[in-house]
């Protein structure tokens, strides 16, 4: 049989990860429509550095997808959607980032912590809403939909031990082009403190697997970006949702993780009911919700 290499055929072989009674309940869905998804997105290098051009190949060949050219696309370059439909992974000088044709030129969607880890973990405190949900007495923490890492570098910075799990293979891409850059940067690294490691792969199948539970872990399910965010923030969902579909398992790996881990912490819009009905407690801040889940 020839091997697949379609995007199709890389998100289909992570099928094989999870058990068959939970691919029954609706797994499948979920992961043909991030197939169909990232059947639409190419890749664009807007380099000619030899050192920029052979990361590239390495990573169009991982994630499957066709690397076009800059020069086709006029008009093209960081931040633009190249003009091909869908969106663009684009691998610049120094950064990968995500764009789409409906973004106006400019940044596209990348992982970037320099806001709150700029000046190490000055500023950053267990006091903040997410770390009061983990609770005190966590230390090692599972984030289960690691998305853009910004939860998963912060609790790093916190000083929990984080193991971040990304099912998309383009946001994953994202996720390590922004970790790499974190550790090229003194200040960065030594806040993150050896702490945050990344991992490719479905939470669910992850954490159904022997071996010592988290002490805690962290769903973030795909919401609707509210009114009131920036319009980057609303970029960032908007984009990095056309690449990963909905969570529209969320509520069985929340399932799954509470028959695991004796804490389970669900974040939600402010204005979105809960995940499951009655959590054990609710930690609120301004535009985001923790629904506490402990046994």
């Amino acid at each position: 049989m020839m091997e697949d290499k379609s995007a199709t055929g890389g998100i289909r072989d992570m099928m094989g990860m999870v058990p068959t009674q939970e691919r029954a309940r609706g797994w499948v869905t979920v992961m043909s429509g991030m197939a169909k998804a990232q059947s639409a997105i190419t890749m664009m290098v807007t380099s000619d550095r030899e050192r920029v051009l052979a990361r590239a190949k390495i990573l169009e060949n991982r994630l499957r997808l066709d690397l076009i050219d800059a020069s086709e696309c006029p008009g093209a370059g960081a931040g633009a959607g190249g003009g091909v439909g869908g969106a663009t992974l684009v691998m610049t000088d120094d950064h990968l980032e995500l764009a789409d044709d409906e973004s106006k030129p400019g940044p596209g969607v990348m992982v970037d912590w320099r806001d709150f880890l700029g000046r190490g973990k000055h500023g950053l405190s267990r006091r903040q809403p997410l770390a009061r949900a983990i609770g005190k007495d966590a230390r090692t923490i599972l984030d289960a939909t690691a998305g853009l890492g910004r939860d998963a570098a912060m609790l790093a910075a916190l000083g929990y031990q984080v193991r971040a799990i990304e099912r998309s293979p383009i946001v994953f891409a994202l996720l390590e082009d922004g970790l790499q850059r974190s550790l090229n940067d003194p200040i960065m690294r030594d806040a993150l403190g050896g702490r945050l490691r990344l991992e490719e792969g479905d939470a669910r199948a992850i954490l159904a697997k022997d071996g010592p539970a988290p002490d805690a872990v962290l769903i973030d399910p795909m919401y609707p970006p509210k009114k009131k965010s920036s319009a980057m923030a609303r970029k960032s969902i908007r984009i990095v949702r056309q690449v990963v579909g909905a969570d529209d398992d969320a509520a069985e790996l929340l399932a799954i993780a509470r028959r695991v881990a004796r804490r389970v912490v669900v974040k939600r819009a402010d204005d979105s009911p809960p995940l499951v009905a009655d959590p054990t407690a609710t930690i609120t801040g301004n535009t985001v919700r923790y629904d506490v889940y402990a046994r």
